[in-house]
């Protein structure tokens, strides 16, 4: 009787725990070479109550030191953490900051493109050992705890600015957008192969070439037009 009712409170818990979380990290690359980064949490009441309001401080903490601007809001269904960074360019000092170290990102410049080739791993696996030492104090197993850490839903998502020639590894696409599914219990690999186009070199070669050929024209004109003068 006794082992079943505790496998019992396991089943319960586990229903509790899952679906507890859901969230999304929105990296957003505008038309001028700046970037907005959106972080967004939903944690329930009840998956709150478990870990003792520690991921309040967990969040400070990680936007003062990301020193983005951040909002949490709690209500009676739970809470919502939401964290906003603006990045003025991606140059290489904010790129490592968003992509982590030792992550290889590659840039292979072309006259009319530059090529970025990114492949990164992500071990989200941290957390679940977080919460492990975090819910320990109300007596959850490990077991328990790693298992709810897979029940965790969150998405990473990449918009560009225009649709541009690219391979990757996202688990969906929809239009500008592409969209990674995080684990938190396996790596998380992310590959992207994108072109961006040399727009002040293009345009420079178009005037260039305009010019030329308005200047070939102009020359057959007065050439034609001197022929037959000296014709006539």
């Amino acid at each position: 009787m006794k082992r079943w009712q505790s496998a019992f409170s396991m089943l319960l818990m586990v229903i509790m725990l899952a679906g507890c979380s859901s969230g999304n990290a929105h990296l957003t690359i505008q038309m001028d070479g700046t970037a907005d980064l959106n972080l967004t949490m939903f944690i329930k009441k009840s998956a709150q109550r478990l870990i003792s309001g520690q991921l309040d401080l967990a969040f400070e903490k990680l936007a003062q030191l990301s020193k983005a601007e951040y909002r949490i809001h709690k209500d009676a269904s739970g809470t919502e953490y939401k964290m906003f960074k603006h990045f003025d360019a991606l140059d290489q000092q904010n790129l490592k900051q968003l992509l982590g170290d030792g992550q290889s990102l590659t840039t292979i410049e072309h006259f009319f493109y530059t090529r970025y080739q990114f492949k990164g791993q992500y071990d989200m696996s941290q957390l679940a050992g977080w919460l492990t030492k975090t819910t320990n104090a109300v007596g959850l197993p490990t077991s328990l705890v790693e298992l709810a850490a897979g029940q965790l839903e969150f998405e990473f998502m990449l918009t560009m600015p225009v649709k541009l020639p690219m391979t990757h590894n996202a688990d969906r696409v929809d239009g500008k957008t592409l969209s990674w599914d995080v684990s938190f219990t396996e790596p998380n690999v992310i590959e992207l192969d994108v072109s961006v186009p040399n727009v002040k070199n293009i345009v420079m070669t178009a005037v260039t070439l305009l010019l030329v050929l308005s200047a070939l024209i102009i020359y057959m004109v007065v050439r034609r037009g001197r022929i037959r003068r000296a014709a006539g």
